[in-house]
Formats: C-alpha cells, structure tokens, sequence
C-alpha cells in the first residue's frame, strides 16, 4: 500500500502596508522616522480627524474623494479647464496677481500652484522630510481645552484610541519593482494621461487605474521660486487616479500586487494627547512636540509664505507661550 500526503502550503506574502502600534511618546516617533533611509522614502501626514468625528483617512486623492459618486474624471478636468487656451480664455480676466503668472504655466505648473490652495486634483501630497509630514498631520487637529487627568497623569484631551497617521512610501521599490513611471516637465498631462501609469508586466494589470510618481516637481517648473510654497515644503506628489471607484491607494496596490521584497508603505500611529497638549503633568511646558518641530523650522511660518501658515499655527497657541 502506498500512502500520498499531499502538503497544502499556504503562501502568505508580504503585506503592502505595515502598519505599526500606536505611539504614545512623540519622541519615540520621531527618532523612528529619523531613522529610514530618507532617499527611499517620501512621507504623508494625515490626521484623521473632523471637527466632531475620528476616522482613519484613507489615501486617496482630493479629487477622487470629493467627485466619486459624480463620475467626472481627471483627465476631462486638466483637458477642459487648464489647458493652456482655453484657461487663458475663460480666467485670464481675474485681477489677482497670480493669475499672469499661470496664464502662461504648462498644465503641470498649473496642477503644482492650484493643488496648494485646495483646488482637488488626482495628485496627492507627500513630502522628502518626515517632519514636515508629521506637521501637517497634527496640524488639521482642532485645538481642545477640555478633557480630563487621569490617575497616571496624562492629560486625557481625546480618547485615547484616537491618533494621527503618517505615512512613508517607499518610492524605490515601487519603481524598480513595481516599474512606475515618474513625472517630467516634457510629459505631456493631457495627451499621455491614458497611458501613463505602470509598465506591463506579468503581476501588474493598470485595470484603468493611474499611477505616478513626481518626485522632484521643482525641476518640472520654468521658474521654481514663483511656487515657493512647494520648495519650503520639500514638496513632491504621487498621481493617483482612481477613476471614483472608491479605492484608495494601498488597497489598489494590495489588490494587484504580490511577491514584495517588503512593504511599500509604513504607516506610523500617534496618540491624539501626545500631539495637542503637555502628555504629563510635570512636563516642561516648552517640551512639547510643536516646540521642537518650531525649533526644527517646520512648522506653518517656515513651510508657508502665505496667510496659510498662521492658520495651520493658530491651533498650538496653547503651546507657543
């Protein structure tokens, strides 16, 4: 008699996203993003937080996330507003000082200075420097005077399952193993759109999904200082065009995306209380995580040069005194 086993293994690759425990003490956090190799990685901060709600935010792009259920794409967006004519035609009439400016920017340029002042596009916000990530992150959280001490003399601002996001995405390993495309200034928007994203290959399938990295958009601008916001921000984009089916970036790349190397995102967690006010009672008051991001010169005065900076600050003014 001869007896077969058969062997069921099964395979379990790596996880697109890591995503780490939550941490209490915001110098832990920045040591550990200090830590990454910063020439792999670009960096995202997300709140998660509305004015009477906690939500993990998705990543997802602005546009994607206001015009889902409206079925507008981006593509007809850059093609029947910013192109070149017919922008000039439509809002070369406005007085205000910029608008010479972008009359004559290439739709690229257009994209850059209008996605700084909240106009939605399938771009999406990273940055070169983890702190100015982390920044933004705990800067879209609404300033608290309530609350409560607790027994071990934490100051219990928030509910404590409540924390900010921030994000490093390993932009080399999507590049050399997943074969994305980056972003120059020679790259046509609007002609090459539909055909811009991932190389083909076996394991990837675009599947009408739109991909890019725009890693370094200030070389894409004819003048870099006339976005100056960009440069102290040491900004740079991933284009993400989901085309409003709902799904946002790490569950596209979960879905169509396996035999990793390691993951391609990170995602670092901080408790809401270490963010806003003094984590404990004795605490030096200048101990505070908007003191030393202050200190390291990334905070709304150093990264805007615009009214946009002092409303990002005004939310620590329990912490600048």
């Amino acid at each position: 008699m001869v007896i077969i086993i058969t062997l069921t293994v099964n395979y379990n690759p790596m996880k697109v996203i890591d995503i780490k425990p939550p941490y209490e003490d915001w110098k832990i956090l920045v040591e550990d993003l200090e830590d990454l190799d910063k020439s792999n990685y670009i960096f995202r901060g997300q709140s998660n937080y509305s004015p009477n709600d906690f939500k993990r935010w998705d990543i997802i792009s602005s546009f994607n996330r206001y015009y889902r259920s409206n079925h507008h794409k981006f593509s007809n967006f850059l093609a029947q507003q910013l192109e070149t004519g017919l922008f000039k035609y439509c809002y070369g009439k406005y007085s205000y000082g910029e608008i010479n400016y972008l009359k004559k920017c290439t739709i690229l340029e257009k994209v850059y200075f209008l996605q700084h002042y909240g106009i939605p596009t399938c771009f999406i916000d990273f940055t070169k420097d983890p702190l100015i990530a982390l920044y933004f992150a705990m800067a879209e959280i609404r300033g608290n005077s309530g609350g409560k001490i607790s027994q071990t003399g934490k100051n219990e601002l928030y509910h404590p399952n409540f924390y900010i996001s921030v994000y490093a995405l390993n932009h080399k390993l999507m590049i050399d193993q997943l074969g994305v495309h980056t972003i120059t200034k020679e790259f046509n928007l609007i002609g090459g759109y539909h055909t811009y994203g991932y190389q083909e290959k076996d394991r990837i399938k675009r599947d009408g999904y739109f991909l890019g990295l725009d890693l370094y958009p200030l070389e894409n601008i004819e003048n870099p200082d006339e976005n100056y916001n960009l440069k102290n921000q040491e900004g740079c984009f991933v284009l993400y065009d989901n085309e409003g089916n709902g799904k946002c970036l790490s569950q596209h790349l979960e879905e169509r995306i396996n035999n990793i190397s390691e993951p391609i995102i990170i995602e670092y967690r901080l408790d809401f209380n270490s963010v806003l006010k003094h984590y404990y009672r004795d605490e030096n008051p200048n101990n505070s995580l908007y003191k030393y991001l202050d200190q390291k010169q990334k905070t709304g005065r150093f990264l805007f040069n615009d009214i946009q900076g002092l409303k990002y600050d005004l939310n620590f003014f329990v912490d600048h005194f």
